[in-house]
Order: structure tokens, then C-alpha cells, then sequence
């Protein structure tokens, strides 16, 4: 029976050890092919300070509660009037480390003066799932902020909900233009305030990330910079 026992041990040393090297390996790859696409797309890996993970992580506070946040896997991409950063934002003010973004992108400009708000995509099928999924999304953003409705731009209504903690000053800033252009976009997550504002794109079709997806959210980013400049 002690022989039985001291084998019964050592097979669940093995399974848990070859468990943590198979995750080590994992996050090392998945650390690599990061670094590879985001240089291939002119960035440059980086260290974020306390100013920068301060800058991005401020867009992510929910209600009254502060939460903490690190940045990971970040790269750098100078902008002839700003910089874009990728990076994976992750929470660690529970238990357990989440991550509500993987390989996001941020524009950081002084020529942005954003009111604080966040665009959460609508599922934009139609079906009894897709009504019950918009309906719990509802819910859980009214839970972060405010939530806004635009019925003079109904095509934006259609496709986003949005939540700010200043109304004015959202709807001033949100004209029908601008409500109108990002209505031509599709499946957009947008965190804006002040000089920053962070996109990253919300993936229905379960594939892993990759070059192509990285390189459209990347361009869209550089859309709506646009936009909301103007």
C-alpha cells in the first residue's frame, strides 16, 4: 500500500509538472508570436511605466469600485502627432489575473480632448439569442456608467450601446457626423477619455489572433483617431 501510495503521488507530480511546462511553453510562444506581428507592423516592444499603465488603465475603472491593473506584451509605434500602443491590460485586483484585453490598441495625442465614455458592439443578428444577448449587455453597462441613447442617428443605435459617467459632454462631442461614421464600423469595443483612447475589436469567430486581425484593428484605430479629431 505505501508503494501504491508514494506511485499514486509521483503520477500527480508528473501530470501537474508536465501541466506548468506545457503552460510555460504555451505563454512563451504565445509572448513571441505577439512580439513577431507587432514588429512586423513597425512597433517596438517596451517597458510601460507608471504614467503609461495609469494613462490606458484609467479607461477601464467601472463604477466607484478601483480596480488595478498591469500592462503586458506592450509595443510602441511613434505617430507624427501622438504614439499607438499595443498592449494586454490585465486585472489584478481579484484572486485570479483576467484579462479584458489581449492586443488592444491605443492612440495616445494632444490633439485628442475626449469626454469619458465606453461603445460596447450589439450583436447585430437577429434571433431570440441575439435579442436576450443585446438585453444582458444592456444590463452590464448600466452598471459602468450611464447609458446614452442617440435616436436621431438610429443606424448607431442599431449596431452600439454606448455608457458615459458625463453626459454633457459626451453628446457634444458625439455629433450626428461622428455618430454617423462609426455607425459604418462594425464590432468595435472603444474606452475614450481625455487625451487616449483604446479599440480593440470584439471576435464572434473564435480564431486564434493573428497578423491580419492585428493589422485591420491597427487601421481601424487610425480611422476613428481620425474621427475624432475632426
Amino acid at each position: 500500500m505505501d508503494n501504491l501510495g508514494l506511485i499514486i503521488i509521483l503520477g500527480f507530480l508528473l501530470i501537474f509538472g508536465a501541466f506548468v511546462y506545457l503552460l510555460i511553453v504555451s505563454n512563451r510562444r504565445n509572448r513571441d508570436k505577439k512580439r513577431q506581428i507587432a514588429q512586423s507592423l513597425g512597433f517596438t516592444p517596451i517597458e510601460p511605466d507608471a504614467v503609461l499603465t495609469m494613462c490606458i488603465s484609467q479607461l477601464y475603472q467601472r463604477g466607484e469600485t478601483t480596480q488595478t491593473h498591469e500592462l503586458r506584451n506592450v509595443f510602441r509605434k511613434v505617430l507624427p502627432d501622438g504614439e499607438m500602443i499595443l498592449f494586454d491590460l490585465v486585472e489584478t485586483s481579484g484572486n485570479d489575473d483576467s484579462y479584458p484585453e489581449q492586443q488592444a490598441v491605443a492612440v495616445i495625442s494632444h490633439y485628442l480632448n475626449l469626454p469619458p465614455f465606453m461603445i460596447f458592439p450589439k450583436a447585430d443578428t437577429d434571433g431570440v439569442v441575439t435579442n436576450l444577448a443585446n438585453k444582458v449587455l444592456e444590463w452590464f453597462i448600466s452598471k459602468v456608467g450611464t447609458p446614452l441613447e442617440f435616436p436621431e442617428v438610429p443606424e448607431f443605435q442599431e449596431r452600439y450601446l454606448l455608457t458615459s459617467s458625463d453626459e454633457a459632454s459626451t453628446r457634444r462631442f458625439l455629433n450626428e457626423s461622428i455618430l454617423r461614421r462609426l455607425a459604418q464600423t462594425r464590432l468595435l469595443v472603444i474606452h475614450a477619455g481625455g487625451d487616449v483612447f483604446s479599440l480593440s475589436h470584439f471576435d464572434t469567430s473564435g480564431n486564434t489572433f493573428s497578423h491580419e486581425k492585428l493589422s485591420e484593428t491597427v487601421k481601424q484605430a487610425m480611422d476613428i483617431y481620425m474621427i475624432f479629431q475632426t
